[in-house]
């Protein structure tokens, strides 16, 4: 039947569908606080860099 997909309830179906879905997006400025922390390499940078005493067992 020509025509039967081009009704107005799909067409407000897909409508309400699509900016249903447009929700489902987290925009940057919902996004949480986050607390960036030092890796451990950079936090133990002087450690590791001082030559290491070779130990006898």
């Amino acid at each position: 039947a020509f025509g039967s997909t081009r009704t107005l309830g799909n067409f407000v179906k897909a409508t309400f569908a699509a900016i249903g879905n447009t929700y489902s997006y987290l925009t940057p400025d919902l996004w949480n606080e986050t607390q960036f922390t030092m890796s451990p390499y950079q936090q133990y940078t002087d450690f590791l860099a001082k030559p290491q005493e070779k130990r006898r067992a």
